[in-house]
């Protein structure tokens, strides 16, 4: 493809993998202190099920854009979902911690 449209791709791939991080960042926190409805489980299976979608949504039209060099950006995006997917896990940890140390 022409200049430029792989740090473009990226650049897409690593927005749209951040959202359920920010969702799940944002939203955690007002679950674990009862700010919200929702419970906590709630908010990590959308965030992990947001996670999951992204990364299907964001590597399938790739192949069909650019069938020559698809693949390669399918691995970046499939490799950018499994790191975005650790750092949920991260943050679910740290925030779970976070809260039963609050409440001892």
């Amino acid at each position: 493809m022409g200049d430029g449209f792989f740090e473009l791709v990226i650049i897409v791939i690593l927005f749209l993998s951040s959202i359920p991080f920010i969702f799940q960042f944002k939203y955690g926190n007002r679950a674990l202190w009862g700010w919200t409805k929702l419970p906590f489980w709630k908010i990590c299976s959308v965030s992990f099920i947001g996670q999951f979608l992204i990364t299907i949504i964001t590597s399938t039209p790739i192949y069909i854009i650019a069938p020559k060099d698809g693949i390669y950006y399918i691995f970046y995006s499939v490799m950018i979902g499994i790191l975005f997917s650790v750092f949920i896990i991260i943050l679910i940890l740290f925030q779970w911690m976070i809260n039963k140390s609050q409440k001892l």
